[in-house]
């Protein structure tokens, strides 16, 4: 009989194997602005499939403008970034969301005050998160992710995911994450599902 540690381990031999010079690291808001040129080209190339990419809310300089005035600012932000020989080939990001956040107040429908209130400490909002097409298959985002969660103290994360162009949106719903709402984030954008996961029990 084939114990479970045994397979857990070849599972994990092999996933190494298919990831050969694949380095995580953290940045900081002044290590991700060094690097932000970096981050919008892989984002306006690989964050969203057709008929959104291309379109000028999904544009390099849109995502520069969003991350550079709104999110490097944000409460305990933070990014994981994924690199190989070739340079960047994924990342994700995201920060506290802090008492009185707008965060929820855009969702189409009401949502119980249980579910919407903050404090600065319960939730954590994943922004963005982005693979290489290339370097898709191999586990780099599923180390991505658990690199960064494995960081923060919230209680629970949240985020906005677009369905189906957004290549992450079944990944969220595999890893456990429920669709609590709907918004709409700019006039020109497409409608945005919201989605919340409990991480670990309230303090």
């Amino acid at each position: 009989m084939i114990s479970c540690a045994f397979v857990i381990l070849v599972q994990v031999e092999r996933l190494v194997a298919r990831m050969p010079g694949i380095s995580l690291a953290r940045l900081s808001p002044d290590g991700v602005r060094e690097d932000i040129d970096e981050f919008s080209e892989l984002y306006a190339s690989d964050f969203v499939d057709p008929p959104l990419k291309g379109t000028d809310f999904y544009s390099g300089e849109r995502f520069k403008g969003r991350l550079t005035g709104d999110y490097l600012n944000a409460p305990r932000f933070e990014a994981v970034v994924a690199r190989d020989s070739d340079g960047l080939v994924g990342f994700i990001y995201g920060c506290s969301l802090p008492a009185g956040t707008s965060w929820w107040s855009d969702l189409v429908g009401q949502l119980p005050e249980s579910l919407t209130v903050e404090t600065g400490e319960r939730t954590v909002a994943i922004i963005d998160f982005v693979v290489a097409k290339r370097s898709r298959g191999a586990g780099i985002g599923s180390r991505l992710y658990r690199e960064f969660i494995d960081g923060r103290s919230e209680a629970r994360a949240s985020l906005f995911c677009s369905p189906p162009q957004q290549p992450a949106y079944s990944i969220w719903q595999h890893w456990g994450y429920e669709k609590v709402g709907e918004s709409r984030p700019a006039e020109d954008a497409n409608l945005l599902h919201a989605f919340l996961k409990e991480l670990r029990a309230a303090s």
